[in-house]
């Protein structure tokens, strides 16, 4: 679990910047050897401003890791909190929530969380809430690292 409070500490860090990242999937989640994380590939990273008034953006997600908005090239800081959540599912599980063969279930935000109980079963609700289709609803990291790490 402190791997996905890491993740979120760096993430309130890009966002307060008034960046967003745009790629993060585990392959961009880095681990040293003395357990600190690194978030990596800051190629497609834009700030919020610019997002919002570029209506020619090209897309930079890794399909199933981006929400509905983000798929579209319309990004912001919510749909970051999507991916967050579904790379903390991934980081918890060792398996993606989402694969190839569910692409309608990807595509229409249809999971299941329900894996018991154990360390995991502590941050099943904080991901659900990530994940949640409207992007206003989603906490914010600043709200993760205050209210639940």
């Amino acid at each position: 679990m402190i791997i996905v409070f890491e993740m979120s500490s760096a993430l309130k860090e890009v966002h307060s910047n008034d960046l967003v990242h745009r790629d993060l999937k585990p392959e961009n989640i880095m681990v040293e050897e003395d357990g600190t994380i690194r978030l990596g590939d800051f190629g497609g990273t834009k700030d919020q401003a610019s997002i919002q008034t570029d209506s020619n953006q090209t897309g930079v997600f890794t399909w199933g890791w981006a929400d509905s908005n983000a798929r579209i090239g319309k990004y912001s800081k919510e749909s970051e909190v999507y991916a967050f959540g579904l790379n903390a599912y991934y980081i918890l599980y060792a398996e993606p929530l989402f694969t190839r063969d569910d692409q309608n279930a990807y595509l229409q935000n249809q999971f299941n969380l329900d894996h018991g109980f154990g360390d995991q079963y502590f941050l099943q609700g904080t991901i659900k809430s990530c994940l949640l289709d409207d992007p206003s609803e989603r906490p914010t990291f600043e709200f993760l690292e205050k209210d639940v790490f």
